[in-house]
This record gives C-alpha cells, structure tokens and sequence, in this order.
C-alpha cells in the first residue's frame, strides 16, 4: 500500500513537473518574443502625417527633421500630406489609425485643443498618444512689403475698414489669435482659410490678401526676398530674426506660442512610444537641425511624452478661458 502511494506521488510530482515547464516554456516565448518584438519595431517604413499642404509651416518642420529621423528610427519616414478641412481631415486619419506606432502625425499641440472646442470632431485631444515635441515657434503677423511701414500703420487702417487676413485654416491657433486681436484692439477682419501658412504667404506676396499670420519657418525666404514685413510677433521676448518688430504684451494682447510635436493613435503600446520618443529626441538634437531651426527662428525644445500630455492639459484650461469667443466665429 505504501509503495502504491508512493509511486503514486511520484507520478503526479512528474506530471505537474512537465505542466510547469511547458508552462515556464511559453512564457519564455511570449517574453522572447515581446523583447524581440521591441527590438526590431520599426521593421518596415513609419508615416508621418501632416494635416496640411506643401509648404506649410508643419510641413517644413516635418521635412527637416525627416532624415534625421530615419537614421535614428532605422527605417523610412514617409511624409503624406492630407490637408482639407483647416486640418481636422488629417487629424482624424492620425486619430483613427491602427495604433501600433507606424501611422504617427505632426501638428501643434494646441490644435486639437481648439478643435474640439469648435467643431465636431472624432477625437479629443487628450486621448491621442503624445511622443514628442521639441519646436516652440512664434506667431507673426505679416503685411505686404510695399504696404504699411509698422504695426501702428497698420492698425489705423484695421480700425477704418475690414482688412482681409490669412489663416491656415479655421478652429486653429493662428485663428484665435486673431480673434483676440479683434477683442483687444477694436478691429475687424474678414478671414481668408488656407491650407496651411504657406498658401497664405503666397496670396501675401502676391498682394491678393492684406495679412497673414503665421511662423517665420514660412517666411523668412519671402522677408528677405522683400516681398513681405512682419508687423506684430506673439512672444515675451523680442524674435532674433526681427528684434525691431513689437511684441503682443506690448498690446495686452494673450500670447500663445505653438508647439509643435508627433503623436498617434489611441492606444500606442508604451514600448513603441519609448521607441519614437527617443528617435526624434535623437534627430532633433542633431546639429545641422539645430542649425536650421536656429536661421528660421524657432525656438528648440524638449518635451518627451508624459510632458506633451502635461502641455496639452495646460493648453486646455488656456483655451477654455477663450472658448466663447472662438465659438461666436
């Protein structure tokens, strides 16, 4: 009886010995198999979407930052440009994308914010996965070179008769903006909407609008071609390329600065993120990058993922206090 029992526990010893090792097993595949997954991400080309045309200020910053990012990511970064509708069309296909880290997009941090504010939009902005920023730009407004000589001019004229002004779409930062200046200093303006600034720098140039605003990434080729003047830039300190120009704390006017960043999809696993986020901290911080953003005046910064969301959250309670006014237009 004893020996029965005996062989008995030796056989269920050596049964749940096998289960666990089979066990240990398969979780040593899942493990390898997570790990080496990690690894290789990205194995074939990542896209990144920018929500409006050629020539937009996004997508200059999309596009110097491009090559530094395929070395640092180790695959192709393939830019597709998917304007329409003041960008919400570009948002959304970012928004509705597979979220495994290879459909990602560029856009300032604030536009989601005021998108979802104005329109009826898929997305909220806080649901996004945020990667990486490291672009801080200021807004300028923008006249012809052969129209008035200051902002003082210029606002004169503003007060007398609608002027038209450039947008690079409606529900953005550029067109709250714009809204506040109208609040604070008494002005109208009639709102002309392109896709992206770089539509409205050429209608600029061309004298087929009275003002643009947008970044001087856009631009500076058209200011030192002398076919356009910048008028007023949204900072707290004076821009090293126009240190003359006035600054809107001059005017009481709200100054927001964007910020531009990649994110995603919904739902990004956190290790692809860790991957994106310490790519483009890499290529931004390669020195030929640093040194074109510099003669564009853009301000380089460094937000990694958790502080992209903190800047977004900050942006919303901004945003909140003009709601009202952005949804009277």
């Amino acid at each position: 009886m004893y020996g029965q029992v005996y062989l008995q526990k030796r056989k269920c010893r050596r049964k749940f010995s096998k289960m666990g090792c089979g066990l240990a097993v398969i979780a040593a595949i899942f493990l390898v198999g997570a790990r080496l997954e990690a690894r290789v991400f990205p194995d074939h080309p990542v896209q990144l979407i920018v929500p409006y045309a050629a020539g937009a200020g996004v997508d200059l910053v999309a596009r110097s930052i491009q090559p530094y990012a395929e070395e640092a990511l180790g695959a192709p970064l393939i830019i597709g440009n998917v304007p329409g509708a003041d960008s919400r069309i570009g948002m959304t296909r970012i928004y509705k994308a597979k979220a495994d880290g290879y459909t990602i997009g560029l856009q300032s941090l604030n536009a989601p914010v005021i998108q979802e504010q104005l329109f009826d939009v898929p997305y909220k902005a806080l649901n996004f996965s945020f990667i990486y920023a490291w672009t801080m730009s200021p807004m300028i407004l923008f006249a012809p070179e052969n129209g008035w000589k200051s902002f003082e001019e210029f606002l004169l004229e503003a007060r007398k008769r609608p002027l038209t002004l450039g947008l690079p779409g409606f529900g953005t930062v550029v067109h709250l903006l714009a809204l506040t200046m109208e609040k604070h200093l008494n002005v109208k303006f009639k709102f002309v909407a392109f896709d992206g600034s770089g539509q409205g720098f050429t209608a600029l140039a061309g004298n087929h609008i009275d003002a643009n605003i947008g970044g001087s990434d856009a631009a500076l080729g058209l200011v030192r071609a002398k076919k356009v003047r910048p008028m007023l830039i949204w900072s707290f300190r004076p821009d090293a390329n126009f240190p003359e120009v006035p600054l809107s704390i001059k005017y009481s006017l709200p100054t927001i600065v964007l910020t531009r960043g990649v994110f995603g999809p919904p739902g990004i696993p956190p290790e692809r993120i860790r991957v994106l986020e310490k790519a483009f901290s890499r290529a931004a911080a390669a020195p030929k990058l640093v040194e074109w953003a510099k003669s564009r005046g853009m301000e380089l910064i460094a937000l990694d993922a958790k502080q992209c969301r903190q800047e977004v959250e900050k942006q919303q309670i901004l945003v909140g206090e003009y709601k009202d006014l952005l949804r009277s237009r």
